[in-house]
């Protein structure tokens, strides 16, 4: 995979909470890699894009290097799209002390 592409998609995802929405977001596209989805299919299903911070550039690499241990849920959703979507809440919710935004994790496509 693309480094740059890959610490763009963790830093436009997951950028918003620091590093816990970053490591959570890195953990999914491992997933996504340990099960072998192609990069064009991780690239569409992304897509959230920002200037990259070194945390998100430092993720990226370890994904690169097979070294970003997989979280095994292979679908990142924020709040606002699951309340949009009126999906259940995600198997793990991952969130930062004074902010209200969530990353919803899942093992599979919720709806």
């Amino acid at each position: 995979m693309n480094i740059e592409l890959l610490s763009q998609i963790i830093q436009g995802e997951g950028g918003i909470l620091g590093p816990v929405g970053m490591y959570a977001v890195a953990g999914v596209l491992a997933t996504q890699l340990d099960a072998d989805w192609l990069p064009c299919e991780i690239e569409s299903a992304w897509y959230g894009r920002a200037e990259p911070q070194s945390y998100a550039e430092y993720l990226a690499e370890l994904l690169e290097s097979e070294q970003m241990p997989a979280n095994g849920y292979l679908c990142c959703l924020s709040k606002q799209d699951v309340d949009k979507e009126a999906f259940d809440i995600g198997e793990l919710v991952v969130s930062a002390t004074g902010t209200p935004y969530q990353l919803h994790l899942f093992k599979e496509w919720p709806g």
